[in-house]
């Protein structure tokens, strides 16, 4: 193995080439317009989770913080009531994300109309 790694780059310099090599991979995939249902349905699924990332992405932390506060742990191993709790947690914070998201995020259009409307 030694011999092998004196005609190798340095490692930042491999760290680099990935991450050219993914950056070109995920140019690819998002300038593909899905055209199997299968497909078509993961697309759907994937810009309903991206319509409220900004409010998962503000409530996660507080709402894991709270699980913390009421005695649920981060399970050392993957076992089967880790997953559970795991699946649990991550639907809670999605569900409570969605709900804040309905009055404030969605009808931003809305607001900034009619803030727009008024100031005239």
């Amino acid at each position: 193995m030694g011999v092998l790694t004196a005609f190798l780059p340095s490692l930042n310099i491999l760290y680099i080439l990935l991450s050219a090599a993914f950056a070109v991979f995920v140019q690819q995939v998002i300038l593909r317009f899905p055209k199997r249902k299968l497909t078509i349905k993961i697309n759907n699924i994937g810009a309903f989770l991206a319509s409220f990332s900004y409010t998962l992405y503000l409530t996660h932390y507080p709402i894991l913080s709270l699980f913390k506060n009421f005695g649920f742990k981060k399970y050392d191993s993957i076992d089967g009531k880790g997953v559970l709790v795991y699946v649990g947690v991550l639907l809670v914070c999605l569900l409570i994300a969605y709900v804040i998201y309905l009055p404030f995020e969605k009808r931003t259009n809305y607001y900034k109309n009619l803030i727009k409307s008024n100031l005239r």
